[in-house]
């Protein structure tokens, strides 16, 4: 009875350890994609602010009207 026990206690602690790097598996991969989100997130507020100002010049009067 005592080795069976220890043999249901080795394959939970098995089960456990699987668990647990898959856990930190899955972890490593949402840090990742976080990263690359927050960069990408980056570009596009500089994208945003350089169509901001592209808007902004378009609607110089004096510039539409040196370049027509």
């Amino acid at each position: 009875m005592a080795s069976k026990k220890k043999d249901e206690f080795d394959v939970l602690t098995f089960f456990i350890y699987v668990m647990v790097l898959l856990t930190v598996i899955v972890a490593g991969f949402a840090a990742l994609n976080y990263t690359k989100v927050a960069e990408v997130s980056r570009d596009i507020k500089i994208e945003i602010r350089k169509l901001e100002s592209m808007q902004e010049l378009a609607l110089d009067e004096e510039l539409r009207d040196w370049v027509a």
